[in-house]
């Protein structure tokens, strides 16, 4: 069904996240979907960012919510890829796709998403947890179906690494810029910049997170696979997750942003919002 390599394409319950000053674009939680795509190739991080992303998802409600979810969905970049099925089954059940080992299958579903979601007047938005050529092989099939404009306007994808940008395939990168809203944000892995960063040691959070009857069993065993392959068989070994209560999930910055949530800065933030703890 992949007809071109490269040629590409979000109110909550009570939320409705209203554009800003300059005018940009607000997720619709009535109409427009979620794609969550994680490369998980070579740096662990992705894994706590799964399990970040099931928690937002749990504190307003996954019924309220259209959304997809991708494993492996990986660029140019070399070394090992870390599986992590059963994690992507706890937070994601019954809605996520594999396009490690079923690329074809899993661009074929997000197509079939996204494209049931643009005809029915709603806007697709990607939370790019990694590089962008799925993001291009699925946009490539919207184009026998939708205009250029429309795809410009309604299919947003959202990047916050350099890194990640580096290792997309470069024309799969020029044509997700070129057919698609593409929003290029400030780095996830800092605080004191214009997104959230959540990239830190915290012991607090780490305790009580996995202590939580909500969101810890899904923490912990993210927190237990990320340790296993962080570094393992010549994986990036992530200088954070390396040390004790090490937290990185800079990828939901992008989630944050998609979502409007600007009283979330840090990973305290993050836990305040999610009701851990007070103010």
């Amino acid at each position: 069904m992949i007809k071109s390599m490269f040629v590409l394409t979000l109110t909550l319950v009570g939320f409705i996240f209203h554009a800003n000053a300059d005018q940009r674009p607000s997720f619709d939680i009535a109409k427009d979907l979620l794609v969550f795509q994680y490369d998980s190739k070579t740096d662990a991080d992705d894994i706590h960012s799964i399990a970040a992303t099931g928690s937002v998802l749990k504190r307003i409600g996954y019924e309220d919510f259209n959304y997809i979810a991708v494993a492996g969905a990986y660029g140019r970049q070399p070394g090992l890829y870390i599986p992590s099925p059963e994690l992507f089954d706890m937070v994601f059940p019954n809605n996520w796709v594999d396009a490690h080992n079923q690329r074809i299958d899993a661009i074929n579903a997000v197509y079939s998403k996204a494209k049931q979601t643009l005809n029915a007047q709603g806007q697709v938005w990607v939370m790019e947890a990694g590089q962008s050529d799925v993001s291009a092989q699925w946009l490539s099939l919207l184009q026998d179906d939708f205009n250029p404009a429309q795809l410009k306007q309604q299919v947003h994808i959202v990047q916050h690494s350099d890194w990640n940008e580096k290792m997309t395939t470069p024309m799969a990168l020029e044509f997700v810029k070129r057919y698609a809203n593409y929003h290029r944000i400030e780095d996830g892995n800092y605080t004191n910049n214009s997104t959230a960063g959540f990239y830190e040691v915290n012991q607090q959070f780490f305790d009580e997170i996995q202590a939580d009857p909500t969101h810890g069993e899904s923490w912990t065993l993210a927190l237990q696979i990320a340790s296993h392959y962080n570094g393992l068989e010549g994986r990036y070994r992530n200088p954070i997750i390396a040390k004790p209560a090490g937290i990185d999930f800079s990828d939901v910055a992008e989630l944050i942003w998609i979502l409007e949530l600007d009283e979330i800065k840090d990973v305290d933030d993050f836990a305040i919002w999610l009701g851990l703890r007070g103010q």
